[in-house]
């Protein structure tokens, strides 16, 4: 995993990881994510961890946004 981009959402997280080759199981990652968010009190969180080539950067600057929440769309 090189790099990451992580989506708020409704009742938890979308995670799209950069990943060069071969990829390698994913679930580990989304359980721990799912833990984690227990732990800070969401209930029964909704965690989806996909594999992707590329992330949307930003078209002037190239900067990445890291974490997308609710408000900022």
């Amino acid at each position: 995993m090189l790099d990451y981009q992580v989506q708020e959402t409704g009742r938890g997280v979308a995670v799209q990881v950069l990943r060069h080759g071969q990829g390698g199981d994913l679930a580990p990652l989304r359980e721990r994510l799912r833990a984690a968010l227990a732990r800070a009190g969401l209930a029964d969180p909704d965690v989806t961890v996909e594999a992707v080539a590329s992330l949307p950067r930003h078209p002037e600057t190239w900067k990445l946004r890291r974490v997308i929440t609710e408000r900022s769309g």
